[in-house]
């Protein structure tokens, strides 16, 4: 899911690079929650309830999107305690 991670040193020559595009509809955006979070929420995903998700800009107060929860990723990163989740957002044409 991540191709670099804090404390790697990026070069603009790297063969990887940051991100890698893979479509552009929907788009598919990945964030963090605590773990402490992630029980509550697995047991939603599990009933089946489709789960929705907001796209907020860096000052949290312009809405960008609407979409709903994709997938929990079943590892939770122990140094951060926290756990990746990744929505999916219809593009606009």
């Amino acid at each position: 899911m991540r191709l670099v991670d804090p404390g790697n040193i990026v070069r603009s020559g790297d063969a990887n690079g940051l991100v890698v595009i893979t479509q552009l509809q929907p788009v598919s955006v990945i964030f963090t929650i605590p773990q402490d979070s992630l029980s509550g929420l697995v047991q939603r995903v599990r009933s089946g309830e489709k789960l929705p998700v907001e796209a907020y800009d860096r000052e949290q107060k312009k809405k960008l999107a609407s979409g709903t929860l994709a997938s929990v990723d079943n590892q939770i990163d122990p140094r951060r305690e926290r756990s990746k989740l990744k929505a999916q957002f219809p593009t606009r044409t």
